[in-house]
């Protein structure tokens, strides 16, 4: 049995109001994560995908790392990318597990069992989860198969 996990990350940017923050660019996004979770956690391993939903791929030992911390690591360091904008978003991570069986055979694209998690940037992360009935859509689930992360200014 392996010791990885795998997670992919999904990008959301959710300010509509008029502000000097703009969202990332998606290779941008891919490589920012790249970079910074490589130079600072070498035993994480990350990549870009090729899919329309899903843009970077990173595996950790499970030994080492409950998903949980991956996505937290993740947040952290967006959150720190945007410590200089005027108006500092909130971030969220919203993970959860597939459980359903794959729709793709792309190796790009999230199997049963890894982790599937959107990075939010927010000015409200309330408002963004109640706008997706967060709490309704994950009252029935059992909590070792989803998580949220959430970082306020």
């Amino acid at each position: 049995m392996t010791d990885k996990t795998r997670m992919l990350l999904s990008y959301n940017f959710a300010i509509t109001e008029n502000n000097n923050l703009s969202p990332l660019p998606r290779q941008e996004f891919a490589d920012f994560f790249s970079t910074n979770i490589e130079k600072n956690y070498p035993i994480i391993e990350c990549r870009s995908l090729n899919n329309p939903h899903w843009i970077v791929e990173i595996i950790f030992p499970k030994s080492e790392f409950l998903p949980e911390q991956v996505a937290e690591i993740c947040a952290q360091f967006l959150a720190n990318k945007r410590q200089q904008a005027a108006k500092v978003p909130d971030i969220l991570a919203l993970g959860g597990i597939k459980k359903t069986p794959n729709s793709s055979s792309s190796p790009d694209s999230l199997k049963t069992g890894e982790w599937g998690v959107d990075i939010v940037e927010t000015f409200s992360a309330a408002t963004f989860l109640q706008a997706m009935a967060w709490e309704a859509k994950t009252a029935g689930m059992n909590r070792d198969s989803i998580f949220k992360i959430e970082l306020k200014n």
